[in-house]
């Protein structure tokens, strides 16, 4: 217990009489552990260690007043997620929870970094709360955080935002020459969607000379093609792809042309007997 004697000016001219287990921050001062010492300190700042002060105003008698001031039981902030696994399909609503602990009670923020999907969050209660409306599938993969602060430290809780959406076509272009021929291709969608090529209507059936490559995944994007081995114009025609997963589909189409047909009069022509060895290109007399 400690007795302080006050001016108006909120110095205070301690005296101690109590033994101490841990110190007790006065201000910018640690009283040491030593019971009966007479000292001036600042503004009293409660530390981390609970404790009894009392005050006692001994100036002016209009002034003179007790105040007995508990310290609290400082703790540290705790944020715990309603839900660690946040899935909901595109154009849905959910709302997510944040429950906290810690004393003094903490402030509650939410982290929603690059989030597109409109939402609205009441941090005014316990639990605390976010309600993300028309979820976009732009915002699948995004990590959505709870925060509980106080003059302690602070607590997060995350969780991954997963969303299901059915299959989009973003990109599809005629073929060009590499290694092989390729037709390019991007597909979003989640789950990932199934591919299925058809060549002028009907199925494409796939083999080690046409079959379909994914280059690069980038969350629920694939970017890949359709790769051709030595195609002729027999290959030419209307290249159709059709995503689909268990939310809905989508399909393109393209036409490739990678070479003129034999004896027309036109083009690149190369020998059936040689093809995929040596090309050769006859010349056009007028």
């Amino acid at each position: 217990m400690i007795h302080m004697e006050t001016t108006i000016h909120d110095h205070f001219l301690c005296h101690t009489k109590l033994s101490w287990k841990e110190p007790l921050l006065f201000g910018r001062e640690s009283l040491p552990p030593t019971p009966s010492k007479d000292m001036r300190c600042y503004r009293i700042t409660f530390g981390s260690w609970p404790c009894l002060v009392l005050a006692t105003a001994k100036i002016n008698p209009v002034l003179a007043r007790t105040t007995t001031v508990e310290a609290p039981n400082d703790d540290l902030p705790s944020a715990n997620l309603s839900n660690y696994n946040v899935t909901v399909v595109e154009g849905k609503n959910i709302t997510l929870y944040c429950d906290t602990t810690g004393e003094p009670p903490p402030n509650v923020s939410w982290v929603l970094t690059n989030l597109v999907s409109n939402h609205e969050s009441d941090t005014s209660k316990n639990p605390a709360s976010l309600t993300i409306k028309n979820i976009s599938s732009v915002d699948n993969g995004l990590w959505i955080s709870c925060i509980a602060e106080n003059i302690v430290g602070e607590d997060q809780a995350s969780a991954e935002l997963t969303v299901f959406f059915a299959p989009n076509i973003t990109f599809i272009e005629s073929p060009t020459p590499d290694h092989h021929w390729c037709i390019p291709f991007t597909v979003k969608g989640k789950p990932k969607p199934t591919l299925q090529w058809f060549y002028e209507g009907a199925i494409l059936n796939e083999s080690e000379y046409i079959c379909t490559k994914i280059h690069v995944i980038n969350q629920s994007e694939y970017h890949g093609c359709l790769q051709l081995d030595n195609p002729t114009h027999l290959n030419n025609g209307a290249y159709t792809l059709v995503a689909k997963n268990e939310y809905g589909e989508d399909e393109k189409q393209v036409n490739a042309h990678f070479m003129s047909v034999p004896g027309d009069g036109s083009g690149l022509i190369v020998d059936p007997d040689v093809y995929g060895m040596i090309p050769y290109l006859f010349c056009l007399q007028k």
